[in-house]
């Protein structure tokens, strides 16, 4: 019977399929970031040896070598180092806190999934039993986390301070009290930082309550109670108190302080306090010991009141918004963060007797006190340098600085009195690098730090073989090239970039790193970006008001070389920049689009327009426009909603008329002109999209089929429209919305119809044509399998989606490639019966799991294009009956006794035995490996049978198990009723149920009959 049998198995029903392409609607692929998985939101790569923003740091001296922490605050986590004395430049942490692995940056806490999670931690400090305390600035709240390098798991607290405990993160949680704290109130989040006194106390800046707190070491025993009360405040007289009224110079008062930051004490004692309010000079106030509630200060230390005014950075005297104090052996030192500076003070016992001033001794970062640039101006960070340093701690040996916005640690070593260069690094691979976590070629960072502006681009050159894929990494300055997207892989590192000499670089106009300093190679925040015919690179350079033409980057790349542009449109030459509302100059220009004309659109986003550009006799530097779109003339600029006018555009499209496509963003709409590189002076918009749209983005037309791609931020949607002249069919509306992006800023198709999105999580997700999987016997039951059943799978997708020909397995065990392609199932390939051009015949593993889901693909094998993908639900068991139709109803694959085929002319005879063939009895203990053939193997749950109209008994189910001979196939032999006869009006019917779930039945279409015929 094997012969027969396989004849039916291979060669089942190919169901038509439609023209429209239905999508996955879960992305498959992603580029840009390590895995699918919503873990980070932050730009550029997570791995555990990288920073983002980081704001504070401590050292455990209980151990030796000491170890080390570092508040991680952008990434919401803590990472630890478990030897401060000795680590390579870049090294990854032995431990995280706060999150559950190195790659989750989420922030977390009350409300989210782990309430003992951080969000935006910062001030770090190390008792002397090795406990960590991190002020988790983000839920209002310090924990405690006893000896992280000793816990297993996870690292968990034990303490909470400034909550009645783990679930609430209130500012002032109750009401303002000595158990509360308010570190970020209005979602401004403070800094904040603690310290330990000599006697164990805990010593808290309580910026939002404009107060200092110290926590009895009483209250923080090995078995303390979660929120216990402080036991003395400073800057108030009471713990219900958190006013500020200081008299006279708020600069002078010794009584009253506001925003207290950062905490320090002497080796003499001496209480140090940070006060660091953005709208006036910072300044260092003076306790002497011993301590009570609201004491007046001794001193203030970082005023300079002298007449003339003195120097605005000099030696006397702060920025605003300083950061940590920190102790160096007898000294006091404090993060001067908007100066770029550290500065030391001289001990105790050499201070002046004016207790309003006292100056520096020492200072860090900088060349002399009266300077303050940024890593003292110089387009990259050194071993010497700082930008916006925030915090310090002193080893005895070795100075470990915080340096916030190069997103790193450098670490100085103590020479003599001084301090010398740098001479390790955390956060960056080597000191000349500065990026938000790490740049290697393997990121995106779509989000402005310093705006909060999210912008991307997306290109593929559709005439390239192999294809390839272009993305704005426009916040690194720079366009990555893939040489080959059909086989691209998460964490994938690109293949070329434009516009820096290494992936490791990020400049603003390389090498300057100055915005105002552009030329012809480097580029600053580029977004929209397009491909012609001839594989040149456009790229909308947009933070310097041009566009730039690279002639073929795949053809012409060499690494370590920067590429320079052949063509600049919106400015005259490559070293000047114009923002006026002209023909020849733009401001912001920001999508692409290449007519078919030929020309090029270009939306210039602060201007409100777009502008075409001819390029019939070719395009030369810094052409003028012949058409403007959204303004009555090239010198106006004003926004608008009328039909004529746009507000903020961003990117744009053209169909094969030429018609123009715009995300009108401000306007939440989609503007459709009539061929674009004709229009008449002050074009009015012929149609305008606004179903289904917040805040469109991205822009897309196939050239194709016509159909319409809007990426539409504010939804959180990529959203599917008809072709132009299909629109008026639907009223404008959507007929696809893929839900649950990340924000989407940019959109585009490969040649076969996949869709690649940019989103806010800075990657670049990629949708391809779902699958349905059935049991190939029944046909029912879309994408719900079950371990070991022979499933059919087909496209939704493109007409001969999985290849032009066909071809069938003709030996035993099954192939895993057949026909150039495979199929995955949760990234393995599994055994082909068939594969065809719109229909594939596999086995799912025996050793599946039977709940849950599990991931579905189809791969060219060749290339690892992707041609599909589903995610499928698991269940135990999926019973269904082979039909000599081959579509699940009519007459069943059955034998008779005499070991031929069951047919209406050669009916079975009742009380006979007949053996049935299907698939979907779920897992069967001693089945042979995938792909092989089986043995007689019996299922230890024998089904249980329905002729109609008699329920078999079990005595009269002979057997049940795997087919020998066969894969993955149900073999059933039952004796049939001795009651039983076959009628034209009384159909035969059968349905097995295996672990009560039914194999089919006529009322779902699906009604599977035997012929039985009474003994002569």
């Amino acid at each position: 019977m094997r012969v027969a049998l396989a004849f039916f198995l291979y060669c089942l029903l190919s169901f038509p399929l439609g023209a429209q392409i239905t999508l996955n609607p879960t992305p498959t692929r992603v580029v840009g970031a390590d895995s699918l998985a919503l873990t980070n939101l932050n730009p550029n790569l997570v791995e555990g040896r990288e920073f983002y923003n980081p704001q504070g740091i401590a050292l455990d001296l209980s151990t030796n070598p000491p170890a080390l922490y570092v508040a991680d605050t952008g990434n919401n986590r803590v990472l630890g180092f478990r030897n401060a004395n000795s680590f390579a430049n870049g090294q990854k942490a032995d431990i995280v806190v706060g999150q559950p692995d190195l790659l989750t940056t989420l922030a977390a806490g009350p409300g989210h999934t782990a309430t003992t999670g951080l969000s935006a931690p910062i001030g770090l400090a190390v008792d002397k039993s090795g406990n960590l305390y991190v002020v988790d600035s983000g839920n209002n709240r310090i924990m405690r986390f006893p000896l992280p390098f000793s816990q297993s798991g996870g690292i968990l607290p034990d303490l909470v301070l400034g909550q009645p405990g783990f679930s609430t993160n209130g500012a002032n949680q109750g009401g303002i009290s000595g158990a509360t704290l308010a570190l970020t109130v209005s979602s401004e989040t403070f800094q904040s930082y603690i310290a330990f006194d000599s006697a164990g106390d805990l010593w808290v800046a309580d910026p939002g309550n404009n107060r200092v707190l110290r926590f009895n070491a009483k209250v923080l025993g090995a078995q303390a109670m979660p929120g216990p009360s402080a036991d003395l405040v400073l800057g108030q007289n009471d713990f219900v108190s958190n006013g500020y009224s200081p008299l006279g110079n708020p600069l002078t008062s010794l009584s009253a302080f506001t925003v207290p930051t950062g905490i320090a004490f002497d080796s003499a004692g001496h209480l140090f306090v940070s006060e660091s309010s953005s709208s006036q000079r910072s300044r260092i106030l003076v306790w002497n010991p011993p301590f009570g509630t609201g004491q007046v200060a001794s001193r203030i230390i970082g005023v300079d009141l002298d007449s003339p005014q003195p120097p605005s950075t000099s030696a006397l005297q702060l920025n605003n918004g300083a950061g940590d104090l920190f102790p160096v052996g007898n000294q006091i030192g404090i993060a001067d963060s908007l100066s770029n500076r550290l500065l030391l003070y001289p001990s105790s016992d050499q201070w002046t007797s004016n207790n309003l001033d006292q100056t520096a001794s020492a200072v860090i970062g900088q060349p002399d006190f009266g300077s303050s640039s940024a890593n003292q101006g110089q387009p990259t960070p050194t071993a010497s340098t700082l930008s916006h340093a925030v915090a310090a701690a002193f080893s005895g040996i070795e100075l470990f600085v915080v340096d916030s916005l190069n997103h790193r640690v450098v670490v100085l070593p103590q020479t003599s009195s001084a301090f010398g260069a740098a001479s390790r690094v955390l956060g960056q691979d080597g000191f000349t690098f500065s990026a938000a976590n790490l740049i290697e070629g393997r990121e995106f960072d779509f989000a402005s730090l310093a705006t909060g502006s999210i912008d991307a681009g997306v290109a593929v050159d559709l005439n390239s073989n192999p294809p390839h894929l272009y993305v704005a990494d426009t916040y690194n300055n720079r366009i990555l090239g893939y040489n080959d997207l059909r086989n691209l892989q998460p964490g994938v590192k690109a293949d070329i970039v434009i516009g820096q000499p290494s992936f490791q670089e990020n400049r603003v106009n390389y090498p300057s790193n100055s915005a105002t300093l552009p030329n012809q190679s480097g580029l600053s925040s580029p977004t929209g970006l397009v491909v012609d015919a001839s594989g040149n690179l456009y790229v909308a350079d947009t933070g310097n008001s041009r566009v730039l033409c690279f002639a073929a980057p795949f053809a012409n790349y060499q690494a370590g070389v920067m590429e320079n542009a052949n063509l600049v449109l919106g400015q005259s030459n490559f070293f000047i920049q114009i923002t006026d509302p002209t023909n020849r100059t733009m401001a912001a220009p920001y999508g692409l689009s290449m007519t078919n004309y030929p020309g090029l659109l270009v939306s210039d986003e602060v201007h409100n327009r777009v502008l075409f550009f001819d390029g019939s006799a070719g395009f030369t530097n810094g052409q003028a426009a012949t058409r403007v779109f959204g303004q009555p003339d090239f010198n106006s600029s004003g926004s608008g909603s009328g039909m004529d006018q746009l507000s903020g555009p961003r990117h744009v499209a053209n169909d094969s008329d030429d018609r123009l496509y715009v995300a009108d963003t401000q306007n939440s709409r989609v503007l459709i002109f009539d061929h674009a590189p004709n229009a008449s002076a002050y074009p009015t918009a012929a149609v305008a999209l606004t179903a289904g749209l917040y805040r469109p983005a991205g822009m897309y037309v196939s050239p194709v089929n016509g159909d319409i791609w809007v990426a539409d931020a504010g939804e959180n949607t990529a959203v599917r429209y008809p072709a132009f002249n299909a629109l008026e069919v639907t009223n404008n509306a959507p007929n696809l919305t893929l839900s649950g992006e990340a924000s989407p800023r940019a959109i585009t198709e490969d040649g076969w119809g996949n869709v690649f999105i940019a989103d806010a999580a800075n990657r670049v997700v990629i949708d391809y044509p779902g699958l349905s999987g059935v049991n190939a016997a029944s046909y029912l039951y879309p994408n719900i399998l079950a371990p070991g059943m022979i499933a059919a799978l087909y496209s939704t997708g493109n007409f001969h989606q999985f290849g032009t020909t066909s071809q069938t397995s003709s030996s035993l065990p099954l192939p895993t490639t057949l026909n150039g392609v495979q199929v995955l199932f949760n990234g393995t390939p599994v055994p082909l019966f068939y594969a065809g051009t719109d229909q594939i015949n596999f086995q799912v593993p025996i050793g599946a799991a039977q709940s849950g889901t599990a991931d579905l693909q189809v791969l060219e094998a060749a290339t690892g294009r992707l041609l599909g993908d589903s995610t499928v639900e698991m269940t135990p068991v999926q019973p269904g009956l082979f039909t000599q139709a081959g579509n699940g109803s009519g007459a069943a694959i059955a034998v008779n006794t005499d070991g031929t085929l069951n047919t209406q002319t050669n009916p079975a005879i009742a009380g006979s035995i007949i053996t049935l063939y299907g698939t979907g009895q779920g897992f069967v203990p001693g089945a042979p490996p995938d792909g092989q053939a089986s043995t007689a193997v019996q299922n230890p749950r024998p089904p249980t049978v329905f002729i109609f109209p008699d329920s078999v008994s079990s005595t009269g189910v002979k057997y049940a198990g795997l087919a020998p001979g066969e894969v993955g196939v149900w073999q059933i032999n039952v004796q049939i009723p001795s009651d039983i006869i076959t009628l034209a009006t009384q159909p035969t019917w059968v349905i097995v149920f295996q672990d009560s779930v039914p194999s089919g039945a006529p009322t779902q279409g699906r009604g599977v009959e035997i012929y039985v015929k009474q003994p002569n």
